[in-house]
């Protein structure tokens, strides 16, 4: 699994920067799990979405322990909730999708729910940076 090559990226990579890096490969996984017609790019898409998936929940724990040090458990708990809710919800809507429009269009959610994450995650990042530069901490 990817996640035994985490500890030796985050030495030469901050979290910060190794985040977008699987959610990209993710993208490509789910783009490819979409537009293949054959059963070797559904498998390359299949795998792509698990290395990009795999090491993301620990480096957003991660990410959320350091910065909530004082209340890491009830950011933990936040990051649980938030997880489990897109866990239980978008498969229920890809569901409602597959049925009225085919297994293809369903399967759209995962790239769109990437790029929304992305875009959450970089308007994060940004307001996280510009805090720390008023605060003097630091972000990895």
């Amino acid at each position: 699994s990817i996640r035994i090559l985490l500890p030796p990226l985050l030495k030469i990579a901050p979290r910060r920067a190794l985040l977008p890096f699987f959610l990209l490969f993710t993208l490509a996984g789910s783009l490819l799990l979409i537009r293949s017609d054959s059963l070797s790019g559904f498998i390359v898409g299949l795998a792509l979405i698990g290395f990009g998936l795999s090491p993301i929940f620990p480096l957003v724990l991660g990410m959320v322990g350091d910065r909530y040090t004082s209340a890491s458990g009830t950011a933990f708990s936040i990051c649980m909730v938030m997880a489990l809710s897109g866990a239980t919800t978008l498969p229920w809507l890809a569901g409602i999708l597959g049925d009225l429009y085919g297994l293809r269009l369903s399967l759209s959610i995962v790239p769109l729910s990437l790029l929304l994450q992305g875009l959450l995650y970089f308007l994060a990042i940004r307001r996280l940076l510009r805090l720390t530069s008023q605060d003097g901490s630091r972000i990895e």
